[in-house]
């Protein structure tokens, strides 16, 4: 009677690996009474009809001959690992400037894995000569990153060809010119050769070797000539240096000595100026504002090269402009310039004079970027401007250049100095001058003027002299030199009182003093300079005693007044500040015989 199948022991190992997709049927152990049983003689196995797709199955066993009944077991199919030994490549590749991507055979437990299906590859590095790589990477049934490496190898060559390399210029140093270079006729990248040169650095031939590398390899290296040659000088310049002369430099070039010329239009040909080793010469004795034509050329081992050409100019002078002011109007004037095209005037408009600039060199503040145009004049044989309609009460700036038209460019001179403080400089340009040591110094404190006269001492005169040669530009107008001791005085100034009877020595050399020192101080200065300057002693608003100076041009009498820096207050510091206005410009705070101005 046969046995019930049921009865055996069925051993299977529960986890079995996916394979491409193709049926799992693992093949147990079947014991009967410890004897193993015989798939076909004594039972047949029944899979199921998607057994190879992941998960768990089941398989049924049916008993035959001796067996009957039947039984199942259990398994699960998971992921298979892919991994190095699975994957042979063919790494026999030769550049072809194309990406190269040899195909891998995977196989695990025997089955061929499908591309695209059971894995993907990506590729690195494949397109150069040396070691490329790819990636395998698992995918579906499959698991698991495999780098293999494969290799690429440089194409042989059988001609190279180095293309002509044209004349280079010297330089005193070694010089290595770019090539081009064809390998079986094609242009090859420079980064699949390296370059070794020979005798590159003086005039003469020079040899360049070249042999493949990279993706490309050659038998034997090839070799050409090149020349050394002398070249045009770099960095050829001209720049006005003066009126009267011409700076040209250029870039130093080995151990060259250089050739330079002018041009004379006259003769059509071109004059040699020096032979120099220098980067520099500077044309001499030219006329202003002229248009010259340079050249210059290398010269070695007695030598020359070719020459380069460039076109330069001397300068425009700057013209001498003198400003004067007459009743709110300011009239400038200068000398005629035969060799500009014209001039151009700019100005600007300060604040009140209650705030003006500390010293004579910097322009004040609230106009130093503000200056415009006020007039271009286009003939230079006009050498004078007139602006009127000014207010007395503000500070005018003005500044003058003159310009023409040197080879289709305006060409400027310097602008002249600032002419701040027109009602101080200009006005005192006007005075009339001359040499005298005595002042007068009137009192109005009462209904009456009582006047004194004083006569400079010659301790004074000595200390005024001493005072200007060390203060003083050989170059400045009187008026300047008054306006400068101005701002020295306030600048310098102690309030406080030296019993030393003398109001420049106060001032000059002890740097202390009242207000009958600091502007006694600067009408003696100004008496030394020869102006018909007066000291006041009066009152300001409110009662105070206070001195002050006067000078008359014109018939117009006109207030000087030094200031003070007093009381450590901003709002008094410069407080007052009126050089040479009007008793109507300036604050209303002056008083003399009763009467306020």
């Amino acid at each position: 009677m046969p046995a019930d199948i049921y009865s055996a022991d069925i051993d299977c190992e529960y986890e079995q690996s996916y394979c491409a997709g193709k049926p799992v049927q693992p093949k147990p152990i079947v014991t009967y009474n410890d004897i193993v049983l015989a798939e076909g003689v004594d039972y047949e196995i029944e899979y199921e009809d998607d057994c190879g797709e992941l998960g768990g199955h089941y398989a049924y066993i049916k008993g035959i001959g001796n067996f009957n009944g039947t039984d199942s077991f259990e398994y699960n199919v998971v992921e298979a690992e892919i991994s190095s030994e699975n994957i042979s490549v063919d790494t026999s590749c030769t550049y072809t400037g194309y990406a190269q991507t040899p195909a891998p055979v995977v196989t695990v437990s025997g089955a061929v894995l499908r591309r695209g299906v059971d894995y993907n590859v990506s590729y690195t590095n494949n397109v150069n000569a040396g070691t490329g790589y790819m990636t395998i990477a698992g995918m579906n049934g499959y698991t698991g990153y495999v780098t293999v490496p494969f290799t690429i190898s440089p194409k042989a060559v059988s001609e190279v060809e180095i293309l002509k390399i044209a004349d280079v210029d010297y330089t005193g140093k070694a010089v290595r010119p770019s090539l081009f270079v064809k390998a079986d006729g094609n242009m090859i990248k420079s980064s699949d050769y390296t370059v070794t040169y020979y005798n590159n650095t003086n005039i003469g031939t020079a040899t360049a070797v070249v042999t493949l590398g990279g993706n490309y390899e050659s038998r034997y290296p090839v070799s050409t000539t090149f020349k050394i040659i002398l070249g045009k000088p770099k960095g050829f310049k001209a720049t006005a240096d003066s009126t009267t002369s011409v700076k040209l430099s250029w870039n130093k070039i080995g151990n060259c000595k250089y050739r330079v010329y002018r041009y004379d239009p006259k003769k059509k040909t071109y004059k040699r100026l020096t032979v120099t080793s220098s980067t520099s010469y500077t044309d001499k004795k030219l006329s202003e504002a002229t248009s010259y034509t340079y050249a210059v050329k290398l010269e070695y081992n007695s030598k020359t090269g070719p020459y380069i050409t460039v076109k330069g100019n001397t300068k425009l002078s700057t013209p001498k402009m003198t400003v004067k002011a007459y009743n709110k109007k300011v009239t400038i004037s200068w000398k005629k310039n035969t060799k500009a095209d014209g001039y151009q005037i700019y100005w600007c408009k300060g604040d009140e004079w209650t705030i003006p600039h500390n010293d004579y060199y910097s322009m004040p503040k609230d106009c130093y970027n503000d200056y415009v145009q006020l007039k271009k004049i286009t003939k230079n044989s006009t050498t004078s401007y007139t602006k009127s309609d000014l207010s007395g009460s503000k500070n005018y700036h003005f500044k003058m250049r003159a310009y023409k038209t040197i080879n289709g460019k305006v060409v400027y001179s310097s602008w002249t100095g600032i002419q701040c403080k027109i009602n101080t400089v200009s006005r005192l340009n006007a005075a009339t001058k001359k040499s005298h040591s005595t002042y007068k110094i009137y009192n109005v404190q009462g209904k009456k003027t009582k006047t004194s006269t004083h006569t400079l001492t010659a301790e004074e005169k000595k200390i005024l002299k001493n005072f200007a040669s060390k203060h003083f530009k050989k170059d400045w107008s009187a008026a300047k030199k008054v306006e400068y001791t101005a701002d020295w005085i306030r600048k310098n100034l102690k309030y406080g009182r030296i019993p030393t009877g003398s109001h420049s020595k106060n001032i000059f050399v002890y740097k202390e003093g009242q207000c009958s020192d600091y502007n006694g101080a600067l009408v003696e200065m100004m008496v030394y300079l020869g102006y018909d300057a007066n000291l006041v002693m009066g009152n300001r608003k409110g009662g105070g005693q206070h001195f002050w100076g006067e000078i008359k041009i014109d018939g117009v009498t006109y207030l000087l007044e030094v200031g003070e820096k007093v009381y450590d207050s901003p709002q008094w510091n410069y407080k007052w500040q009126f050089m040479c206005l009007k008793y109507s410009e300036a604050d209303g705070g002056y008083k003399k015989n009763g009467k306020l101005y």
